[in-house]
C-alpha cells in the first residue's frame, strides 16, 4: 500500500476516535456531602446527571435550588439532608423534560410554592420514602403544561410527609390553618 494512503487513513482514524470519546462527555453525577450549606444552583443540563445531597447537607436558593433542563436526570435527597427555597419557589424545577426521577429521604421545602414543579415534564417518578418531608405554603407540587409542552406519565409515591400550608423555613411556633380548602397539587 500507499505510505501517503495509510497515513490519510491513520489521521481519519485517529479523528474518528478522537470525536467518538468527546461525544461521550456530558453526564456528572454532582455530591453535596460537606455537612455543610451550599447555596449555588444546581442546574442539571445534560442527559443522565445525577445530584445526591447526603451528609446532613443543605442546598439553599431564594428561588429555584435545583434547575433541570436534561433528560433521564435523577436528585437523590439522602436522611437529615435539604433542598430549599428560603423566600420563593421551586426547590426542584423541571421544565419540558423526560424521565426525571426525584427520591426524597431528607426534606424538599419551598417557602411560597411548587416545591417540585414538572411543568411540561413527561415520566417523572418522584418518591418521597419513610421519614421523608416535601413542604410548601401552596402547591407543593406543580404538574402544568399545555399542549405539546403537556405533563404526562408521572407518579408520586408517598411513605413520609407532604404538607401544604407550612414552609419548614418559616414555621411558626403557633399558627391557625386556613378555612379555605387546601390544595397539594395544582394542575394548569
Amino acid at each position: 500500500m500507499n505510505p501517503a494512503l495509510l497515513v490519510r487513513k491513520f489521521i481519519i482514524t485517529l479523528i474518528l476516535i478522537i470525536f467518538t470519546n468527546i461525544s461521550k462527555v456530558g453526564a456528572a453525577d454532582t455530591v453535596i456531602n460537606d455537612g455543610d450549606t451550599t447555596t449555588s444552583q444546581q442546574g442539571l443540563s445534560s442527559d443522565g446527571d445525577t445530584l445526591t445531597i447526603s451528609n446532613e447537607s443543605t442546598l439553599s436558593r431564594a428561588n429555584t435550588a435545583v434547575n433541570v433542563t436534561a433528560n433521564e436526570v435523577s436528585v437523590t435527597v439522602n436522611s437529615g439532608s435539604t433542598i430549599i427555597t428560603s423566600s420563593g419557589d421551586k426547590a426542584i424545577y423541571a421544565n419540558d423534560v423526560e424521565d426525571l426521577t426525584v427520591t426524597n429521604s431528607g426534606t424538599l421545602d419551598a417557602a411560597r410554592g411548587k416545591t417540585v414543579d414538572i411543568k411540561g415534564t413527561t415520566n417523572a417518578n418522584i418518591t418521597n420514602n419513610t421519614g421523608g418531608v416535601i413542604s410548601a405554603i401552596k402547591n407543593t407540587f406543580n404538574i402544568s403544561g399545555t399542549g405539546s409542552n403537556s405533563t404526562t406519565g408521572y407518579n408520586i409515591s408517598n411513605s413520609g410527609t407532604i404538607s401544604m400550608g407550612v414552609s419548614t423555613s418559616s414555621m411558626p411556633k403557633s399558627m391557625s390553618f386556613p378555612t379555605r380548602p387546601i390544595e397539594f397539587f395544582k394542575f394548569i
